[in-house]
């Protein structure tokens, strides 16, 4: 395997996973180094045609809160100004990660 530039390797428990983390930017990318898979999504990430994912943005969460208990056991008036509030919320940041945003 040729050296790739942003390449970073993070063995755990007898595992090691690779990333593309170029400044604050860390996308994992295939285990296998040596693989046609590895290369394409490494190329697409470094070329910036590859969509970044975040697990993190307030849409995800609004909508894990939603179908939590807690949501749930509230009442029908207040699930529904909680939803609106999240929902305007959620408009106004356009999916942005959350780690972008500061108070």
């Amino acid at each position: 395997m040729t050296r790739k530039k942003y390449i970073f390797r993070v063995p755990r428990a007898g595992q090691d996973y690779w990333y593309f983390r170029k400044g604050k930017t860390y996308i994992r990318l295939p285990d296998d180094p040596n693989s046609e898979e590895f290369d394409r999504k490494y190329w697409e990430t470094r070329s910036g045609r590859a969509p970044i994912t975040s697990k993190t943005t307030w849409e995800k969460l609004m909508l894990e809160y939603y179908s939590s208990a807690k949501f749930k056991k509230l009442r029908p008036g207040s699930r529904a100004i909680y939803r609106r509030h999240c929902d305007a919320h959620c408009r106004a940041t356009n999916k942005v990660r959350m780690q972008r945003q500061s108070r």
